[in-house]
């Protein structure tokens, strides 16, 4: 089964940071984007490129951070920005903590998710969560404190509806 692709992705090597953001931007527009997840080199010049951000995602939300080399769908490049944009309703995001203080003890805490897109993995909610549930078995034997998304693999184990 073919899983239509809330998630567009894309890398630009351009030397200008509003360059890149803009070809990033043209990469990754969608209908009711509702969040930019990217990464960028540290090398670009950083408040210009947030700004870029801001006027070309305007009303989005927007995560990135700075790396000393970006993974994106063209692999491994240094000096670009790499990222994805992610339609509402077609995922949920969530954090973890890794510490956390209870009564006078520090306890280390992992946390591995599944991650599902409606209604591509299911339209009910017990086929969500059934395919949510084996997403995160998954990333638990990968080694924990993961994310994993629901694949085609997982679908096809029997993982979900």
């Amino acid at each position: 089964m073919s899983l239509p692709s809330a998630i567009r992705q894309f890398q630009s090597s351009a030397a200008d940071a509003r360059q890149a953001v803009r070809e990033f931007h043209a990469g990754v527009a969608q209908p009711e984007m509702a969040l930019v997840l990217f990464f960028c080199s540290s090398h670009y010049d950083l408040p210009m490129l947030a700004e870029e951000m801001r006027c070309q995602f305007a009303g989005v939300q927007v995560v990135g951070c700075t790396t000393s080399g970006e993974i994106g769908p063209v692999g491994y490049r240094e000096r670009s920005l790499s990222g994805a944009s992610f339609a509402a309703g077609s995922c949920v995001a969530v954090s973890g903590l890794q510490e956390v203080r209870f009564d006078a003890m520090e306890i280390r805490v992992t946390a591995s998710f599944g991650v599902v897109s409606y209604p591509a993995h299911g339209r009910e909610s017990e086929s969500l969560i059934a395919v949510a549930d084996a997403a995160m078995y998954a990333a638990k034997a990968a080694g924990r404190n993961r994310v994993q998304c629901a694949s085609n693999e997982i679908l096809e184990s029997g993982g979900g509806a």
